[in-house]
């Protein structure tokens, strides 16, 4: 990849990601059947599958933090 296609697949990442993050539902309307056909539309659904894959990360974080907390709380009953 050169220099300008990964200026466009940037640009594409970050506009996926924010969109993604502000207008979930424009996210997905928009890379519904979606087949990547240049770099910037490519960019633009990584972005949005990184989103997705942060967000899964943080509620396994999150998940994972409670049932420490449980298996505390059962022990001392």
């Amino acid at each position: 990849m050169d220099e300008q296609q990964e200026k466009q697949f940037a640009k594409g990442f970050n506009s996926g990601y924010i969109i993604a993050k502000y207008l979930p539902d424009l996210a997905k309307t928009m890379t519904k059947d979606f087949k990547p056909t240049t770099d910037y539309m490519q960019g633009f659904l990584c972005g949005t599958e990184e989103l997705s894959l942060e967000r899964g990360r943080e509620l396994r974080t999150i998940r994972g933090r409670g049932k420490g907390k449980e298996r505390e709380l059962g022990k001392d009953l």
